[in-house]
């Protein structure tokens, strides 16, 4: 009668041994799957910062003042206390000022102005 104890014993041990080992290799493999979903997820999240960075880095670039001046536009300064120039009627006669270009600067009498838009 003992024989057959241990015999059943033993068979108890080896199921539950095996079910152990499947439920062991049944986590090992959801743990890679998170793993993967993890990593996926922060590959999409960071994918998506750069987007949303380089986006705001374009419309930064796009409103930049030396961008615009590259361009063909100018910027006129008062001298000497470099206010911009927005109207002509801000302006008077022999009043000197400042043109900001991409590449240099003038400086300018005016000699003639009109409030006209050409």
């Amino acid at each position: 009668w003992r024989n057959e104890e241990d015999r059943h014993e033993k068979k108890l041990i080896r199921r539950a041994y095996s079910d152990c080992y499947f439920q062991y290799y049944r986590m090992q493999k959801q743990d890679i799957n998170l793993h993967d979903a993890m990593a996926t997820h922060i590959q999409h999240f960071i994918r998506e910062r750069q987007n949303t960075l380089a986006r705001q880095v374009s419309m930064l670039d796009a409103l930049n003042p030396m961008a615009i001046l590259q361009r063909g536009y100018s910027i006129t300064r008062t001298i000497p206390d470099r206010s911009v120039v927005r109207n002509a009627k801000k302006v008077s006669i022999d009043q000197q000022l400042e043109i900001l270009l991409a590449q240099g600067k003038l400086a300018v009498t005016v000699v003639r102005k009109t409030s006209d838009v050409e």
